[in-house]
C-alpha cells in the first residue's frame, strides 16, 4: 500500500491495522507512507499519538498503548509493517523501480497542484499500481473521468477507483485535467481503514474552510455557514439538515446546493445527489465540480452512455475555458 501524502503516519498504520485485523500476515503487509514533510515524517516514525487524535473513539487495545505521559504508543507489531520516507510527489524519482502497489491513498494534495502537477501526480500513481490496484480518492474526486487506467471499483465506495485497461476515448475529448478536494487524515482505528470525513467536501463546494478547532460553534454560525462547519466536522445529518435550513430561505444559491449534493452523496443517497447536481448545471451550466460529480454517479449506476456524454460535455468545457485569456 502506498500513503500520500502520509502526514504524521495516522493513515498508513490505520492501513496496517486493517490489514493485520483482517488476517494477514505481518511478512505479507507493506505499507509505505510518503511525505514532503521531514517533521512528519519522524513524527510517524516516532508512533506516538496523542488521545485527541483518535477523535472521540476508543483507542483499539492490540495496536496502540498507553504511555506513562498519556500518549498512546504504535505497537511493535504493526510498525514493521509499516516505513515512511521523505518525498515530493512532484519529482520525478519519487517512486522507485521497485515501488509497486495493490491500493494506493491519495487523499489530501490534489487541491494544493496546478492543472499540469496533477496530472503528472496522477500518471505517476497509474504508473505504480499493478493492474487491479485499488485507488481511494477524496470526496469530490472522480478519477475515472480523468484517466483511461481508472474505473470504478464494482461494490465499493464512491471514492474507490479500480486500475483497468485503457477506456477507448470518447472523440474529441481531449487530455482531461484533474479535479481537486481535500480529504485529511485520521487516526488509526481497528476496524476499517479511515474514510474521508464526509465534508471536508465543505471547504470544496466554499472554495475555503477551516479546521472545526478554528470556527465558532456552529449553533452561532448563520445556516449555511453551520453546515460547512458541521459537514467538515464529518457530521453529514446535521449539516444536511442546515444545508436545507439555509436553502429555504434562498432556494438558488449555487454554493448550497452544490453543498447538498456533496452531502448527499456521502450518505448514500445517489439519486438525491444527481438530481442536487443536476440543479446546480441548471443555474450554472459551467460548474465543472457539479458536472464531474454526476459523472461519477452515473458511472457507479452503471449508466456508460450517459457518462460518456457527460464527459464529451466537461471536455468541452475545459476547452472553452482554456480557449478563454
Amino acid at each position: 500500500m502506498l500513503s500520500l501524502p502520509s502526514s504524521t503516519g495516522e493513515e498508513a498504520y490505520s492501513a496496517a491495522m486493517t490489514l493485520l485485523d483482517a488476517g494477514l500476515a505481518p511478512a505479507d503487509i507493506d505499507v509505505l507512507g510518503l511525505d514532503v514533510s521531514r517533521a512528519a515524517v519522524r513524527r510517524a516514525q516516532a508512533g506516538s499519538y496523542r488521545p485527541n487524535a483518535l477523535r472521540g473513539q476508543a483507542a483499539p487495545a492490540l495496536w496502540l498503548h498507553e504511555a506513562s505521559d498519556g500518549t498512546l504508543a504504535v505497537d511493535a507489531l504493526l510498525r514493521r509493517c509499516v516505513r515512511f520516507r521523505v518525498g515530493n510527489a512532484l519529482d520525478p524519482a519519487l517512486l522507485r523501480q521497485d515501488d509497486r502497489f495493490d491500493v494506493i491513498f491519495c487523499r489530501n494534495l490534489l487541491i494544493y497542484l496546478l492543472p499540469e502537477a496533477r496530472r503528472r501526480l496522477l500518471q505517476t500513481l497509474v504508473e505504480s499500481a499493478n493492474p487491479g490496484a485499488l485507488l481511494l480518492a477524496g470526496q469530490a474526486e472522480i478519477l475515472s473521468s480523468f484517466s483511461d487506467e481508472l474505473g470504478n471499483y464494482p461494490g465499493g465506495c464512491p471514492l474507490s477507483f479500480v486500475h483497468t485497461a485503457p477506456r477507448a476515448r470518447t472523440a474529441g475529448s481531449g487530455a482531461p485535467a484533474l479535479p481537486v478536494a481535500v480529504a485529511p487524515a485520521t487516526m488509526p482505528r481497528r476496524s476499517a481503514p479511515p474514510a474521508t470525513p464526509p465534508a471536508t467536501i465543505a471547504a470544496r463546494a466554499a472554495n475555503a474552510g477551516g479546521r472545526p478547532s478554528d470556527t465558532p460553534a456552529a449553533e452561532a454560525l448563520e445556516p449555511l455557514a453551520a453546515a460547512r462547519q458541521l459537514a467538515d466536522a464529518g457530521h453529514v445529518a446535521p449539516a444536511r439538515t442546515a444545508c436545507l435550513a439555509h436553502l429555504a430561505k434562498q432556494p438558488d444559491d449555487v454554493a448550497a446546493i452544490y453543498l447538498l449534493g456533496l452531502l448527499e452523496s456521502a450518505a448514500g443517497n445517489a439519486e438525491a445527489a444527481d438530481r442536487a447536481f443536476t440543479q446546480v448545471l441548471y443555474l450554472d451550466r459551467g460548474h465543472l465540480d457539479a458536472l464531474e460529480q454526476r459523472i461519477g454517479l452515473a458511472e457507479g449506476r452503471g449508466e456508460g452512455s450517459e457518462a460518456r456524454d457527460l464527459r464529451a460535455r466537461a471536455a468541452r468545457l475545459r476547452r472553452q475555458r482554456e480557449a478563454t485569456p
